[in-house]
């Protein structure tokens, strides 16, 4: 509705207008013979909704607006778009800052076209990218990059919050309904979030191809999600790297992860039952493949957003088999498992936990949820707020690494954790090394003053397992005390009784 006058210029407006109708007034008034599905809505008011585009109208007709809008939608096209990202990635020189990528495409799409016509569809695109537009923070830029695909460049926002943002925007396509001709079009999409930080490329094709794969691996993972990672510089990408991607997933599909335990052993006093650390591997495609362990596949399951699953799956096989064998559940008092960034960071992994435990005939505190020091310092709010969850389920939580960092003296006295482990870096020269005695020393003793439990890792010899001692840790785990066994072979002591032989 453009409003002008001969003197001066005039704003200019574009209105959308929304019936609002109640079925349930209209069967009031409806005659009683009436049957049911014939009774139609009452019209009970609208909605009337009016933004300014004074702006773009007035640039409708000028062949740079042209040249950078998607004349659809009236959002900045793919040209556009690329351009701004170049400008982001090149202002920031490289600088470790808050910006994310969200790739948007919509889950079946052309279904609306073969049943509204191509006019409705782009009604509907229209009104979707207005929502969007408006719904989206001011400094993030919202682009229509081709037909159903849509892309947010998200800028000064923490991973944590530019997740919850793309949730929030998958909730924002999910509920638009949106009425032709009696029909309501409605839909899903899936979405690529790639997180870029010191080391991304800066090349904006190729962090939209990163994008677009995370959103292909969601579309093809069930749709109507999001799918997290990293961006990576080209030498990174492997050409071996779908191959593991369908090796993990299969082993996914499956429940055929191959579990393994690592015990932790007492080395300052005698403490009865069962320590142990789960550890996963991934089975080869045949059977003279060899499994591939955590540092193979790990980097490949966080790009592509398969690690949180993982974690998972890990939980919920360890569960399977420690209810198969209910004979090991008084000797049971620990056992860890190492979470993923993206299971830290998910609102959502503590239910998850909760509801497993509750079937479970396992007490809640038998189980150890192990965060890395490097995820606690870099987020220590939302690693506070899952311990808390995590304790009242029941839980234990450590912290895995501590020691890689300065920071780590003041996690291990300040972060709601139960268990303090010490990052291998500290054992390595222990034995000789005076320094790194000191600083095991005084995280052994700021976790004893916060009441926490003290873990030495990687302990390969007598001389380490000696130092440890000496210094009063807790528990130690490493090859000179136990190495990794199937879980298979976690079994309970063997006890006869007159009516014969219990566990073993």
């Amino acid at each position: 509705m453009p409003i002008t006058q001969q003197s001066g210029e005039w704003p200019v407006y574009e209105f959308h207008y929304q019936r609002l109708t109640d079925r349930q007034a209209g069967s009031q008034n409806a005659d009683k013979s009436t049957h049911r599905d014939d009774v139609k809505s009452e019209t009970t008011g609208a909605v009337v909704v009016a933004s300014d585009i004074s702006n773009r109208a007035s640039n409708t007709g000028d062949s740079e607006y042209r040249y950078r809008h998607d004349p659809v939608t009236g959002l900045t096209n793919r040209r556009e778009f690329t351009a701004r990202l170049q400008r982001s990635m090149e202002y920031k020189n490289g600088e470790a800052t808050d910006r994310s990528l969200l790739y948007l495409n919509l889950d079946a799409f052309g279904h609306f076209n073969s049943l509204a016509g191509n006019g409705a569809c782009d009604r509907y695109l229209r009104e979707l990218a207005s929502i969007l537009d408006v719904r989206s923070r001011p400094q993030d830029t919202v682009s229509r990059l081709s037909g159903d695909t849509f892309a947010l460049l998200i800028e000064n926002c923490t991973e944590p919050a530019a997740r919850k943002l793309a949730d929030d925007i998958l909730n924002l396509i999910r509920s638009f309904v949106f009425e032709w001709q009696g029909h309501q079009l409605q839909t899903t999409a899936s979405g690529g979030l790639l997180v870029m930080g010191k080391d991304t490329p800066c090349d904006p094709e190729q962090l939209l191809g990163q994008a677009a794969d995370l959103c292909h691996d969601a579309k093809t993972s069930g749709r109507n999600r999001v799918h997290t990672a990293h961006a990576s510089r080209p030498e990174s990408d492997h050409s071996d790297c779908n191959e593991l991607v369908a090796q993990i997933r299969k082993a996914l599909d499956k429940q055929a992860l191959i579990l393994e335990f690592q015990p932790l052993k007492p080395v300052a006093s005698v403490t009865w039952g069962d320590h142990i650390e789960i550890l996963a591997r991934i089975p080869g495609n045949s059977a003279h493949e060899h499994w591939l362990q955590p540092d193979q596949f790990l980097p490949v399951a966080e790009r592509f957003d398969l690690a949180k699953r993982l974690d998972r799956q890990v939980i919920l096989q360890t569960l399977t088999w420690l209810g198969e064998h209910r004979l090991l559940k008084p000797r049971l008092k620990y056992c860890g498992f190492n979470l993923s960034l993206a299971s830290v960071l998910d609102d959502t992994f503590a239910d998850f936990m909760e509801s497993v435990l509750r079937v479970s005939n396992y007490p809640p505190e038998s189980f150890c949820l192990e965060i890395r020091e490097p995820h606690a310092t870099q987020y220590p709010d939302e690693v506070a707020v899952l311990c808390d969850a995590l304790h009242r389920i029941g839980c234990r939580v450590a912290l895995d690494g501590a020691g890689a960092s300065v920071e780590s003296f003041r996690l291990a006295a300040k972060l709601p954790v139960d268990v303090i482990k010490l990052d291998r870096s500290l054992m390595f020269r222990l034995g000789d090394d005076s320094v790194q005695q000191i600083m095991v020393e005084a995280l052994h003793r700021i976790a004893q003053e916060a009441g926490k439990i003290t873990v030495a890792t990687f302990i390969e010899n007598d001389d380490i397992l000696r130092k440890v001692r000496n210094l009063g840790i807790h528990f130690g785990q490493g090859f000179r005390l136990g190495a990794p066994k199937p879980l298979a072979e976690l079994t309970p002591a063997a006890v006869d009784l007159p009516t014969g032989r219990i566990g073993g």
